[in-house]
């Protein structure tokens, strides 16, 4: 399966509009509601041109993470890297239900450390903002708690998510290609000796 960079993008704005960093524009249940594999699978099925396998990869998933909970802003998985770039992939790969959850939880980890990444990050930039208050400058403020924040959210997740998506499919795409050639060459070799075999008796007689 072959996937374009416009499909690329919207995978990423919907792995960025489920994810728990952004600032919500759509509201907190209607985030929510994207961060779910299932609502996941089902969007980049529909993007990718499949619904019925991201539906099916989106369930099993999903049976996976049905007791995940956010508790304390600690979370073992980052569930919108689990529903987007985790389901995209596994549907690049035509991989079936049981491999797309294996790479779900494993995207999953990776998300969550990228999580801890960009609160990290953000702290640097708060305590800036409480020096601007201090100060009295309310738009550099303003600036670093309120701007600053949304662009390193969508390098963390939109821009991360699609990256991935277009390595992984050249990735695919590549080996995919290698293999065809490989299967030429060997056809070719065959098909060689097979002929000499039919030459040496006639050269014989």
């Amino acid at each position: 399966m072959e996937i374009t960079v416009m499909q690329a993008i919207l995978i990423g704005i919907a792995c960025w509009l489920g994810s728990v960093e952004n600032c919500q524009p759509l509201g907190t249940n209607f985030t929510d509601a994207l961060s779910k594999p299932i609502v996941g699978g089902t969007i980049v099925g529909f993007i990718l041109g499949d619904v019925a396998t991201g539906v099916t990869i989106g369930a099993a998933v999903q049976a996976m993470y049905l007791g995940q909970v956010l508790i304390g802003g600690v979370a073992t998985a980052d569930m919108a890297f689990v529903s987007y770039p985790s389901i995209a992939l596994a549907m690049l790969a035509r991989a079936d239900a049981t491999v797309a959850v294996t790479l779900a939880a494993t995207v999953g980890v990776l998300g969550a450390a990228v999580f801890t990444g960009y609160e990290i990050l953000c702290s640097v930039f708060y305590s800036l903002g409480d020096k601007f208050i201090a100060n009295n400058d309310i738009n550099k403020m303003k600036l670093t708690n309120d701007q600053i924040h949304k662009i390193i959210t969508a390098v963390c997740t939109c821009i991360t998510t699609i990256a991935a998506i277009i390595l992984t499919s050249a990735c695919t795409l590549s080996l995919s290609v290698q293999k065809k050639n490989n299967n030429s060459n060997q056809g070719t070799e065959q098909t060689t000796s097979v002929d000499s075999l039919s030459i040496n008796p006639v050269l014989k007689k």
